[in-house]
């Protein structure tokens, strides 16, 4: 047997529900074998809950074991990085009806995943300038924008109508303490972080195409909330600064 077709087989054992005849073709202690896929299966499982304890505890220790069972039986992971393990899980659990969510579940599923793929996900250092309007200006690339049902972020404990309402997060990883952060957006904030990260232009572009969208004036005060805004993003890192050159 070919290298490939031995890795091709070895995975095939980790995560098909009957790997009897898979077994037989490695030509290695079946024991061992079924060893080794328990605990491939078992790491990838505690993984999961560590990155979303909060859906664990909604769907029960039970159940939620029960899920990952069925994933990695139905649908193993695709990606050959672990970090990209509980959300592929997390898809798979959306769509399967049996486990279905209700809408504030859903949330705290996606902020849990925002937290973690902000954690885990690698990101290139940008070389940047100190920010200016005149250019374009360069979104912390680790950021995820949530537009969330409820306002599951909120801490623990606090008045259940405070979480009863939608919010739009960016949740983003500070690139020096290299911590996971979040910040509550406006529409204005969010439209102007979504067309940063899309490249769009240069800030004063952006704020232009925000105005537009509005049929609002882009009057002093309107400047003035954005650039109060973008000020507590630069401290805060979510935006790094300014593209170093002239191409917007």
């Amino acid at each position: 047997m070919r290298l490939a077709d031995a890795q091709r087989t070895f995975v095939d054992v980790c995560f098909t529900p009957a790997p009897d005849e898979r077994l037989a073709l490695l030509r290695s202690q079946p024991e061992r074998l079924r060893l080794y896929r328990n605990m491939v299966q078992e790491r990838l499982i505690e993984m999961i809950e560590s990155a979303i304890p909060r859906t664990v505890q909604r769907l029960g220790s039970a159940q939620f074991r029960a899920a990952a069972r069925d994933w990695l039986a139905e649908a193993p992971p695709s990606s050959p990085y672990i970090r990209d393990v509980p959300p592929e899980f997390g898809s798979w659990l959306v769509s399967r009806s049996k486990f279905l969510l209700s809408p504030r579940d859903g949330a705290v599923l996606e902020w849990e995943l925002a937290v973690w793929t902000a954690s885990s996900v690698l990101a290139r250092a940008a070389v940047t300038t100190e920010f200016v309007f005149e250019r374009r200006p360069v979104l912390n690339p680790t950021t995820r924008l949530l537009h969330l049902s409820h306002a599951v972020h909120v801490a623990a404990g606090a008045e259940p109508r405070k979480s009863e309402r939608p919010v739009t997060i960016a949740v983003f990883r500070h690139p020096d303490t290299h911590l996971v952060m979040w910040r509550e957006l406006t529409e204005v904030g969010a439209s102007f972080l979504q067309l940063a990260g899309a490249h769009f232009g240069s800030a004063t572009a952006i704020c232009r195409e925000i105005a537009a969208r509005a049929g609002a004036p882009m009057d002093q005060a309107f400047v003035e909330d954005v650039a109060l805004s973008i000020t507590s993003w630069l401290e805060e890192r979510l935006l790094l600064g300014s593209q170093v050159d002239n191409d917007l």
